[in-house]
């Protein structure tokens, strides 16, 4: 059987060479898409944690093990460092150790007085007294000197702490003074004043802290990363034996934290549950010998994260329609190859082959080709899933290849139903030719059959399920209303996936249905006036419809979908960076160095029969009040910038009162700018506002003293009948004004919560009623100059800001963009080459098939001209068609699918409306690359006509 498979492969090569492809690129794709589907979800995770750190500013993967322990000394020894590795290292992960922390009992420290009196002290709660193992080699002193030993002096423990600089600024502390420390014992929160009281009356303490040095970490030192170590409370750093002679007397004992560090660098998202199963593991051995286990990711890990479901539903519902059309060309070319043989298998039929024979040859030759490709696919997976990380853009390849490009097992398991899938497209038309005795495969030469596609309504099956799909959608998008909830978290219609496809499948193959009435109108209104040649070539477009079916298909499903991709692409792109642009109102912004004049900074001593429970706990040891007055910067200084085009003024007052009539508003954020600036920086899509956002800020221009209010305040305001040009009255730091209404506003730069109010006004105008008090600075970047530029011209004229922000993408749209435009970018590519390659495949047996014709007809004087005129006529009639009503299906399964795809995309995640955007150039772009690979595709025909030879056809004829 393999040798007659070879002799096959050498007699029909080419034929075969293209079978071959078409299994090996089925493969691809789908190894392709899982591979970077992984490598997409791996980088999310990893985004995710990367948030995390952000978020909270602690080390991801941060383990902390917590203790009783009396003996300080074996708290800190290094076996159980070691015994606890060994526990974490079944993670699988890199372990390592971070500090050892012995804390004493929370209490709270007061200041010591030589006269006590129970209205003149202050103390403070908000504390942490440690002890960390090899803290010494890991900070450096600032100020005074490194802790010694604790010592006993008199009736005194006397305790040597170093603190930070903001621990030593926030309590007031001065170094070299005592100060007494209690070691509070309290159960719940209501006896917190008792026991304050308790100490108060005994004052039994010995125990005394006194600060002698002030620290800060080394800088770059890993021993200082963010793991159980709190910033956001005060710390007093003991020698490690310290604590031990400040609790000997205590009935608790010392409690010690030992932090680790799991590297979650390398940790897959697929592998996630099973890390999670092994903590969970972890942390029952902890429970059963009474020590606190905690990784801080915990919580980020076990939940299902639907953004990454959503990359993964995104990446195959884009690539569906590219598996549909290389479904299509291998079912086009197994067809040439059985239609080939044919003769062949009604001759081994009539001399007693079961069909059983017949199609097992048949799948012999599909399981030796598909396992070549299974040994080949895997590397151009991974090759083509590595091309995919790179592309940063629609048809751009501008990016960095991804290093987290790999196979699992779920590659093989696609591989192997890939193959199945595909056998059956191999054996499909076997099952069909096997039936045909000799006898019938003579007579079905001159028959004209009806195409079973069309006998069993398969185009009425196809757009029945896309409007199925559509109404699934529909139903879906009314219970996310009802339950409010994100769309990718609950199960939706898989049909929804393949509702594009098959929608375009039904226009395509409704086209076709009608297509040969089309061409039998024209033909029969003008075949009297037809030249010969002309006569020749619609003869033949009304004839042997079967493989010009197949390259109209072909030609409409790959230029449609190419068209509903790009759309999506530049939707989807465009939307983003409008949104991004949106929310930051402009491209730059900037708040200068407001300098406060202090005038005066008193320390005010707290009465402790009025401090309360929640102060206590708040930690808050003294109230300072400041009376202060904002210096402003020169203005000029940004406007001078030469990196930046243009810059404003914009104040925003969070606080501002609205009252018309009996109705009134509290608390609204009003905004104030300077029209004319504010225009050429600030940005806003034009179709957000009844007419264009423009006319607002000359009416502010005009009349200063104007405001636009949010929309969401009409319902109150219209039952008071406010109108434009009425007077409302506004309240601003202590100041009533009347300003006009101007009108309302549904979006404004910069405006998200669409649940708060907002008013719109004039900055001159309001500025000079109001103390000096900071604005932003609003700019947009010089064209040619990058975001470094500007920085770089800051430093370099030693402007002083507080703060700067550019626009920036978020992480997961980031990530969304990526994938879908890397899909688009390789389904668009693929299609394309697919048909070019159909397309060949199809003119060129054609061609072969009409070599007598082409014979006859130049023996008979038709000029070769002619010859070339009747290949292009039936090119306008099966390309060119073909590509107008594409466009038209494009444009259909484009309105129809692209409010689906965009819901999935972005849900609500977008504070304006999805506005869909192709240009006519994307048009030219899709047909430009297509009427290219004509062109190309027709001068290898013309090419191969000019070389038949007269004698070569007459030849073919006896034959």
């Amino acid at each position: 059987m393999l040798f007659r498979l070879i002799k096959k492969i050498t007699k029909n090569f080419g034929v075969f060479a293209a079978l071959f492809f078409g299994i090996i690129l089925s493969l691809v794709i789908i190894n392709s898409i899982a591979i970077y589907g992984n490598s997409l979800s791996d980088m999310l995770l990893q985004k995710e944690l990367s948030k995390y750190e952000t978020k909270f500013k602690e080390t991801a993967g941060s383990v902390s093990v917590s203790y009783f322990n009396s003996d300080i000394n074996s708290g800190f020894s290094e076996e159980i460092r070691d015994s606890y590795i060994s526990i974490l290292s079944k993670t699988n992960m890199n372990i390592e150790p971070g500090r050892i922390m012995a804390t004493a009992n929370e209490g709270a420290v007061w200041k010591e007085a030589e006269s006590y009196n129970p209205q003149e002290y202050f103390f403070c709660s908000d504390y942490d007294l440690i002890s960390i193992k090899n803290f010494e080699n890991h900070v450096e002193i600032i100020e005074g000197r490194m802790f010694n030993e604790s010592f006993r002096e008199e009736d005194k423990n006397i305790i040597e702490v170093l603190v930070d600089k903001t621990t030593l600024l926030n309590l007031g502390f001065n170094i070299g003074e005592l100060y007494r420390i209690e070691l509070l014992n309290i159960p719940t929160i209501s006896r917190v004043i008792d026991e304050i009281e308790r100490v108060d009356k005994m004052r039994i303490s010995k125990n005394y802290l006194k600060i002698v040095g002030v620290y800060e970490f080394k800088e770059n030192d890993l021993f200082w990363r963010k793991g159980i170590w709190d910033n956001s409370r005060n710390h007093f750093i003991a020698k490690e034996n310290s604590l031990s002679l400040l609790c000997e007397k205590e009935s608790k004992k010392l409690h010690f934290n030992r932090e680790y560090f799991i590297n979650l660098s390398n940790l897959k998202y697929s592998e996630r549950m099973d890390f999670i199963k092994k903590i969970d593991q972890i942390n029952s051995h902890f429970n059963e010998v009474n020590t606190a286990f905690s990784i801080n990711v915990y919580d980020l890990l076990i939940k299902d994260n639907n953004e990454m479901k959503l990359v993964n539903n995104m990446l195959w519902i884009i690539q569906i329609p590219l598996l549909v059309i290389v479904f299509l060309y291998i079912l086009m070319i197994t067809g040439i190859i059985v239609d080939r043989d044919k003769d062949e298998i009604a001759l081994l039929k009539s001399r007693g082959a079961t069909q059983i024979k017949i199609i097992g040859n048949y799948v012999f030759d599909g399981l030796v080709i598909m396992a070549v490709g299974l040994v080949i696919a895997p590397f151009l997976s991974l090759k083509l899933a590595r091309y995919m990380s790179i592309t940063d853009g629609f048809l751009q390849f501008n990016g960095e290849v991804s290093n987290n490009i790999y196979l699992t097992t779920k590659n093989i398991y696609l591989s192997l139903l890939t193959c199945i899938f595909f056998l059956g497209a191999l054996i499909i038309p076997v099952v069909k030719a096997s039936k045909e005795s000799i006898v019938n495969r003579k007579l079905s030469k001159v028959r004209i059959r009806f195409s079973t596609w069309k006998k069993s309504f398969i185009d009425f099956i196809f757009i029945g399920v896309s409007l199925y799909g559509l109404y699934s959608f529909k139903n879906t998008q009314k219970i996310v209303s009802t339950v409010e909830v994100d769309i990718n978290s609950i199960s939706m219609d898989p049909i929804i996936f393949i509702s594009v496809i098959t929608l375009t499948l039904g226009l395509s193959l409704l086209f076709l249905r009608i297509y040969p009435y089309i061409i039998k109108i024209i033909f029969g209104i003008f075949k009297k006036i037809m030249p010969a040649h002309i006569f020749v070539s619609f003869s033949n477009l009304g004839r042997k419809v079967g493989k010009r079916e197949y390259t109209m298909l072909f030609i409409m499903i790959t230029i449609s979908i190419g068209i509903f991709n790009l759309k999506i692409a530049r939707t989807i792109n465009t939307n983003v960076i409008d949104n991004i642009k949106y929310i930051n109102g402009t491209e730059i912004k900037m708040i200068g160095n407001w300098n406060k004049e202090k005038i005066k900074n008193l320390k005010t001593k707290i009465n402790r029969e009025t401090y309360t429970t929640a102060d206590f706990l708040a930690g808050l040891p003294e109230v300072f009040k400041e009376a202060t007055n904002f210096i402003e910067p020169d203005f000029n200084q940004y406007k001078e910038l030469e990196s930046i085009e243009g810059a404003t003024k914009v104040l925003k007052i969070q606080k501002t009162n609205l009252a018309f009539s009996y109705v009134d508003y509290k608390d609204i954020q009003m905004v104030a700018i300077i029209p004319d600036e504010y225009g050429k920086v600030a940005w806003m899509r034009e179709d957000l506002t009844p007419i264009h956002w423009y006319n607002y800020l000359n009416i502010l221009a005009k009349e200063p003293g104007a405001i636009f209010l949010s929309s969401n305040m009409k319902n109150k305001l219209d039952l008071v009948k406010l109108e434009p040009g009425k007077l409302v009255k506004i309240e601003i730091d202590g100041f009533t004004e009347l300003f006009v209404f101007g009108g309302y506003i549904d979006y404004w730069p910069e405006y998200v919560d669409k649940e708060s109010e907002l008013i719109i006004g004039n900055f001159n105008y309001i500025y000079s009623k109001l103390a000096r008090k900071p604005y932003e600075i609003w700019s947009k970047l010089r064209e040619g100059k990058t975001y470094d530029d500007l920085l770089n011209e800051i430093k370099e004229k030693d402007i002083n800001i507080a703060g700067i922000q550019k626009v920036d993408v978020d992480v997961n749209l980031s990530i969304y963009l990526k994938a879908i435009n890397s899909s688009i970018t390789i389904s668009f590519i693929l299609s394309m080459f697919i048909t070019l390659i159909g397309f060949l495949i199809y003119w060129c047996i054609c061609i072969k098939e009409r070599e007598l014709q082409f014979g006859i007809l130049r023996s008979l004087g038709l000029k070769i001209r002619k010859i070339y005129t009747m290949i292009f006529i039936e090119q306008i009639f099966v390309t060119g068609v073909s590509l107008i009503i594409a466009v038209f299906i494009g444009k259909i399964v484009s309105n129809k699918f692209l409010p689906i795809i965009s819901q999935i995309v972005f849900g609500e995640k977008l504070a304006i409306p999805v506005f869909d955007y192709i240009t006519k150039y994307d048009y030219l772009l899709i047909m430009g690359i297509f009427v290219v690979s004509v062109i190309f595709v027709l001068g290898i025909i013309l090419r191969y006509v000019s070389k038949i030879r007269i004698d070569q056809a007459i030849k073919i004829g006896e034959d």
